[in-house]
């Protein structure tokens, strides 16, 4: 009776090693049912759509608009009123002038209309005030001929807003990709942490069943009960790794929680969530798709982008230098027709033409503005070149890492199934009194590292994989 006890004992001992052993297969927290799934897609999009930063900066972006309207005021047409009147003295005389002026970005132009109204005695000298009894009508054009021909500070203004809209939009870009980059890496993380959890359970879960059959044995004398002292040291060591993981998948909880929220930004508790990605599927990059990423890479990454707008604002500055070395020499037509009685020379329509020439003799101003913006539109150049090799180095040594990794997780997961034969085998000896507790706990030790190796290849992967995208200018959904 006592020997089938003993057998018995031995049976559930074995039995319980083996569920144990199975337990460890690969990414099983992908197999739990719920209805509280978070795929990856699902978190990069509540972040890229809902995240606080994403959100300050489309408000930046918003807030730029006013700047370009406020760009665009110094072309809004002014109403324009001047009177003079004599109020002691010989003369009685007073004039009223009331305009309409409106800037153009043509030409650096300006068109006017207006009326003036003239009325009692004035200086002889101050004849263009003079006008028929119901007033005078006009209207006219300036234009610029040389300088503030092609650009102007106010055209300049309105442009560089416009350079710098760009140029936010392409610092949104940016950030969608570092968001996409760090909510990729938290969500592998997540389920790496979790992953350990459940190898760390499964380690502890063995030496405490264990203990139970032990102490079943030992109350039988069937088992010396240094056995059982020697499996509660596995115990509290396999506890320790158990509170190391479970604080680590904590944590990575915590950071997730950052990137997923709801429409009104806020977080989302992720405790019911589960995952349902394989952490060791790991598609593999062909040189083809590799060649077409890298080239998208280089024409469309913001940190190209934004040097090349840079690089647009010196050169609209270059413009402003070139325009204040030539003359300016402004052309300027006006039309009049004066209404009412009056004197006779008031009556009937008349045109003029009015030309103004400012020549700078010594050029200083505009030559030496040229020449600091050329040199440092020569320099943005240069750091254009080194973005561009920089960008072409790092996605080759990416993509090595990446094929690296994936050789790396295969041969990782070749071992784990080793492993897992081996502490099978290591089961049957332990029952049947050919091994010993130190062995078996080796062996259980050697397949969960082999797991736990598994999966941080598979965590450095999908890390890696992030950095890619981040860099090639691709956002993944």
């Amino acid at each position: 009776m006592k020997m089938l006890i003993s057998n018995l004992l031995k049976f559930f001992i074995f039995a319980v090693s083996l569920g144990n052993i199975n337990a460890l297969e690969v990414s099983s927290v992908q197999e739990l049912k719920s209805n509280n799934i978070l795929s990856e897609r699902e978190l990069v999009k509540s972040a890229l759509d809902h995240h606080p930063i994403i959100i300050k900066e489309l408000s930046t972006i918003e807030s730029q608009k006013g700047k370009i309207r406020e760009a665009r005021g110094s072309f809004d047409a002014h109403l324009v009123g001047k009177h003079k009147e004599y109020v002691d003295g010989y003369y009685d005389g007073k004039v009223t002038d009331l305009k309409i002026e409106k800037p153009l970005r043509y030409l650096g132009s300006e068109i006017y209309f207006g009326a003036k109204k003239s009325d009692g005695d004035l200086p002889s000298y101050y004849d263009q005030y003079f006008t028929a009894e119901e007033g005078e009508l006009y209207a006219g054009i300036k234009l610029s001929l040389l300088q503030n021909r092609d650009i102007d500070p106010e055209r300049a203004k309105l442009g560089q807003s416009k350079l710098e809209m760009a140029a936010k939009k392409m610092k949104f870009q940016e950030m969608q990709l570092k968001i996409q980059k760090d909510a990729i890496k938290y969500y592998w993380k997540w389920i790496a942490s979790l992953e350990t959890v459940r190898v760390s359970q499964n380690l502890l879960e063995i030496a405490s069943i264990r203990d139970k059959a032990f102490e079943i044995r030992i109350t039988k004398g069937d088992s010396p009960a240094i056995y059982r002292q020697e499996n509660k040291q596995y115990i509290a060591k396999r506890t320790g790794q158990l509170a190391v993981a479970d604080q680590e998948l904590r944590e990575s909880i915590l950071n997730l929680s950052l990137f997923f929220r709801d429409k009104d930004g806020n977080r989302i508790d992720l405790k019911e969530l589960i995952p349902n990605e394989d952490i060791f599927k790991l598609p593999e990059i062909s040189d083809d798709q590799f060649q077409r990423d890298l080239a998208y890479g280089l024409e469309n990454s913001p940190l190209i982008k934004i040097l090349e707008n840079q690089i647009e604002q010196l050169e609209l500055e270059a413009k402003l230098g070139e325009n204040k070395i030539l003359p300016k020499l402004d052309l300027e037509l006006k039309t009049s027709k004066d209404y009412g009685d009056g004197n006779k020379n008031l009556k009937g329509e008349e045109q003029a033409v009015l030309l103004k020439l400012d020549v700078p003799l010594e050029q200083n101003v505009g030559r030496g503005k040229a020449q600091f913006v050329k040199n440092q539109i020569a320099g943005l150049v240069a750091e254009k070149r080194w973005v561009q090799d920089q960008i072409q180095a790092n996605s080759m040594a990416i993509k090595n890492r990446l094929d690296q990794l994936k050789k790396l997780c295969d041969a990782v997961l070749q071992e784990f199934e080793l492993a897992k034969l081996l502490q099978q085998a290591e089961v049957k000896k332990f029952t049947n009194g050919a091994s010993d507790l130190f062995v078996l706990n080796m062996r259980e030790q050697n397949t969960a590292d082999a797991n736990l190796k598994a999966i941080k290849s598979s965590f450095d992967w999908h890390l890696t994989y992030a950095e890619y995208l981040h860099l090639l200018f691709k956002l993944k959904y």
